[in-house]
């Protein structure tokens, strides 16, 4: 990856990622991660805001269009014990699943992340990284002892869990470690107008109408309805996008 030239993908359909300015953001403070990893204590960051203004959708586009291996580890409420954890970022960065106790699979990890390892990505990313709570420490003595860019990904609550527990020495280990940190709120209109742009849906007063949604998921989800409305031979205006919106809502009276 060249730092001097800084170029970002254009929308995918197919996978939902569209270049809004907050992805580009996310992108920037990934590359930073990068940069930073092979000096001193370098290589942790933090990615932080609220659900559904496309952290996900952005991680996931960022490895393929720097050229780089990015291994995403998504972790779920329901599997979030350290083993739990440890087990699917062993799937991540392997493509494999282990069924090992917990030193065991924290050594198959270390193992494949080595940096003579052809598992081993350019980046590991934690995404939902709030689940991982009392395995964070955990994730942190995995970028120490291996060298490889590890990004958290997550809301709020991750800054809390960090910043609030730094008289806990893990904790402020993850805090004194961090390189980059990058916090985010909720979708602002320019990604908005950036998201109604790749699905066509250009005008003006419809555009100001789809900006009172919410986030980039709940604006999806009312574009997918008024274009419904619209028919498949109409632009969609804001009539439609109104409509759609008190259907959300779960309006059904005035849908026409």
């Amino acid at each position: 990856m060249d730092e001097n030239i800084i170029t970002f993908p254009k929308a995918d359909g197919r996978s939902g990622f569209v270049p809004t300015q907050t992805a580009k953001r996310i992108f920037l403070a990934m590359d930073e991660v990068i940069r930073e990893a092979p000096y001193g204590s370098g290589g942790l960051g933090l990615i932080v805001g609220p659900p559904g203004i496309g952290k996900t959708e952005a991680v996931k586009a960022y490895g393929p269009s720097r050229g780089i291996d990015v291994a995403i580890a998504l972790i779920e409420a329901a599997n979030n014990r350290p083993k739990g954890v440890l087990q699917t970022i062993y799937s991540a960065i392997s493509g494999h699943r282990i069924y090992a106790p917990l030193r065991e699979t924290y050594e198959a990890i270390v193992f494949d992340l080595d940096r003579k390892s052809s598992s081993r990505p350019d980046l590991l990313v934690i995404d939902e990284a709030q689940e991982a709570d009392k395995s964070l420490p955990m994730i942190r003595q995995l970028q120490d002892h291996t060298g490889v860019p590890v990004i958290l990904c997550g809301n709020s609550h991750l800054t809390k869990l960090i910043k609030g527990r730094k008289t806990q020495v893990a904790f402020s280990q993850i805090a004194s470690r961090t390189v980059q940190e990058l916090h985010l709120t909720a979708s602002t209109k320019n990604d908005i107008a950036a998201f109604c742009h790749s699905v066509g849906l250009d005008d003006r007063e419809a555009v100001e109408a789809i900006c009172r949604a919410g986030n980039l998921r709940d604006v999806a989800t009312i574009a997918r309805k008024a274009a419904r409305f619209a028919g498949a031979f109409n632009a969609v205006r804001a009539k439609h996008v109104e409509a759609a919106i008190e259907v959300r809502n779960g309006h059904f009276g005035g849908e026409q």
